[in-house]
């Protein structure tokens, strides 16, 4: 019984070796190949030699008709097509290849140094054969390995400089020449992004990096992606902004005009007090005043990034509004046990249904406040809230 998933295959490298009595091979034939209990006619494709002669050896891959379970290491014995006569054998040097349609130079030079046995060889061959990597977990269950026995190649450094690992647990393995590339263009659309939007505080989003940097949909890909970002943030490369990434030395500079647009805006924000502002309301005003509506919603994420306004929904608050009506609502529930409604909430802080609607979400987000049926009563984390407003820093 295996101790772990097996897996199996419908090709396999190999080295091979011929017995002095036997005929030559060319570069592709036929042979009955026997490995454990598994016996089938296979195709035998020589990669670094055009045919093998009795008694030489040559490394191949070998084709099998109906897929076998087989591992680094494996021995299996060549017989004749009709099964009569035992011509050879060999060892297996990698049991998942890539289909070698042209051999060159240096896929070759990877093989043989296979074939010599060494385990680190196989494990960076591994990883190689995928650019963008992936888990040492899959490379255990692909190679037919313990992943304790791959992990010690890890730990021991046997690995060769041209390829990249992450720590434990997922142990994320990859080609350095793709992280590197990877690295590069990550950079580059960050670039183009804060150029075409300068006025944007935030940058990308994961997933619209993973996309654009060829990452295939799945856990692993993740995986890959947090590891790549992890490395460029700790180089300095990049940095964090709210759910997006941004390039280090990216900041929002404005002008005389844009800081001017940018007060006129809040300004609209807070002057609409506890009523919920429109946004078609807003947008008519900045015309009135010549801001380019793709301006204008530039700046409004502006002043949600500097702290003097959130965005619920589809409506931006001023922050003062939302301060105050978080800190009247804190005070209010310490009294309250019970805690209160919608239509008490809006009667203490004076405000339309709707901002109330906008409000009570975003502070249950906060974790100051939760739901209980319909009435909302406050958190162990909205009694410890600090009972003053915070202030911001404003951009200038």
């Amino acid at each position: 019984m295996a101790d772990r998933p097996l897996q199996s295959t419908l090709r396999i490298d190999t080295s091979i070796s011929l017995f002095e009595t036997a005929a030559p091979l060319g570069l592709w034939s036929q042979a009955l190949f026997l490995l454990g209990t598994y016996e089938a006619t296979v195709r035998i494709h020589l990669i670094d030699a055009k045919k093998i002669g009795p008694g030489e050896t040559a490394i191949a891959q070998i084709q099998l008709p109906v897929a076998c379970v087989a591992r680094f290491g494996d021995r299996f014995v060549l017989r004749g097509s009709s099964g009569e006569t035992t011509i050879g054998g060999g060892e297996v040097i990698d049991a998942a290849p890539l289909h070698h349609r042209r051999p060159g130079a240096v896929l070759v030079s990877q093989l043989k140094t296979l074939a010599a046995g060494k385990l680190p060889a196989l494990l960076a061959a591994e990883i190689n054969k995928l650019p963008q990597g992936k888990t040492l977990a899959r490379i255990a269950t692909t190679l037919n390995f313990t992943q304790s026995a791959l992990a010690a190649i890890l730990d021991n450094h046997e690995l060769p400089a041209t390829i990249v690992t992450g720590p434990a647990p997922e142990r994320y393995c990859i080609a350095q020449a793709w992280l590197k590339k990877t690295e590069s263009t990550l950079v580059k659309r960050l670039q183009e992004y804060h150029q075409s939007n300068p006025l944007m505080p935030t940058g990308r989003t994961a997933d619209e990096l993973a996309g654009m940097a060829g990452f295939a949909p799945g856990n692993e890909s993740r995986l890959g992606l947090a590891f790549i970002l992890e490395r460029m943030e700790q180089a300095r490369l990049i940095k964090r902004v709210e759910h997006t990434w941004a390039l280090t030395g990216h900041a929002v500079s404005l002008d005389v005009k844009q800081q001017e647009r940018l007060d006129f805006i809040a300004a609209f924000l807070r002057d609409c007090k506890k009523n919920a502002p429109l946004m078609a309301d807003l947008l008519a005003r900045c015309r009135e005043r010549k801001i380019p509506e793709a301006e204008a919603r530039a700046l409004l994420l502006l002043l949600v990034a500097a702290g003097r306004a959130y965005k619920c929904e589809d409506v931006f608050l001023h922050a003062e509004i939302v301060n105050e009506s978080r800190m009247a609502l804190l005070k209010a529930l310490i009294d309250k046990k019970d805690g209160l409604t919608v239509a008490a909430f809006r009667d203490l802080i004076g405000a339309n249904r709707k901002l109330c609607l906008l409000l009570l979400p975003l502070y249950e987000a906060e974790g100051l406040v939760t739901r209980v049926g319909d009435m909302r009563v406050i958190t162990e984390k909205g009694k410890r809230y600090p009972t003053t407003i915070p202030s911001h820093k404003l951009f200038s």
